[in-house]
């Protein structure tokens, strides 16, 4: 159950994740995210971190 939990962080957007929000600019995100993994052929956007890791890396790329 907690590989589900990392799955859908995975493809949050940063400020979904920091605020809890969600609005049209979050959808167009997760949608971008499905897009790579599709023309990835299923790659992994964040392979080999952990969910912490995700968080933290994702929330750093609205403050900078």
């Amino acid at each position: 159950s907690s590989s589900i939990y990392l799955y859908l962080y995975t493809r949050c957007a940063p400020e979904s994740l920091k605020r809890r929000q969600f609005s049209h600019a979050s959808d167009v995100w997760m949608f971008g995210v499905t897009m790579w993994e599709l023309f990835s052929y299923g790659e992994e956007p964040w392979v080999g971190l952990n969910g912490s890791e995700v968080i933290v890396l994702s929330l750093s790329a609205i403050e900078s």
